[in-house]
């Protein structure tokens, strides 16, 4: 409970020597990787048919609030209601400084904090089957490998029916590096150093499971400046979950 997410955002904060071991998020929110890679998932966003200002956008590990605020501060892409939801308490603080600094006070909502990041307390946080699109940007690498089932669970069962997923993620294809990432699958994420590896028919299979309509699924590969390599790929995955038959 609320004890855990303390002991989390203490536990960055010791000092070893003079290195102190705690990311400066508000640092973090302005690198400029970042605010190029959030343009992109916007005109990605912007360009989908089923998009269009006024819907209810939540994005799911929403760290700074990065997306949402991009998504926020222009009229052609404004969401009628938008949320953030995180497990890390000081990205929160920092969202929550930008929403008030950057006057989006009306625009989006004091973001929420999650307890854990196996989905099981999504639903009952903001609601189930009531949001009309629901975001996820380079957040499933950090869930642990036997949490990505309930993960995903959790992470459609917000979403309305006929509502859609925008997921962004590395994509896991053939080569050594990937393989590595592969390989260590089972270790994941703790602090990022390993990452949970999805190739894009993984990831269209853990979505289909859940009601998202094949045919509905579209995958932009693209390619990040990251890991010391030019051109690491990413992939935009989008889908429409069905409706109640």
């Amino acid at each position: 409970g609320h004890g855990h997410s303390h002991g989390h955002s203490h536990s960055h904060g010791h000092k070893h020597g003079n290195q102190k071991w705690v990311t400066d998020w508000e640092v973090w929110d302005q690198k400029p990787e970042l605010q190029q890679a959030v343009q992109e998932y916007k005109e990605h966003l912007a360009d989908q048919p089923w998009y269009k200002s006024g819907l209810s956008v939540l994005d799911v590990g929403c760290g700074t609030g990065l997306f949402l605020r991009a998504l926020a501060k222009d009229a052609k892409t404004a969401p009628g209601r938008a949320l953030g939801v995180d497990v890390e308490p000081n990205m929160l603080k920092v969202f929550i400084k930008k929403i008030n600094v950057e006057g989006l006070l009306e625009k989006i909502d004091q973001p929420m904090l999650l307890n854990s990041t196996d989905g099981t307390d999504l639903a009952p946080l903001v609601g189930q089957g009531s949001w009309d699109v629901v975001l996820c940007t380079m957040v499933l690498g950090h869930v642990r490998f036997q949490d990505i089932d309930s993960f995903m669970d959790g992470f459609l069962s917000v979403v309305k029916p006929n509502g859609y997923v925008f997921i962004v993620e590395w994509e896991a294809t053939d080569d050594a590096v990937d393989a590595e990432a592969k390989q260590k699958k089972e270790n994941v994420s703790d602090g990022g150093h390993h990452h949970t590896a999805f190739s894009a028919s993984s990831l269209t299979n853990l979505l289909t499971k859940r009601g998202v309509s094949e045919e509905s699924i579209a995958i932009k590969h693209i390619g990040f400046k990251a890991f010391g390599r030019d051109n690491v790929p990413v992939m935009i995955v989008t889908g429409r979950k069905q409706g109640d038959k």
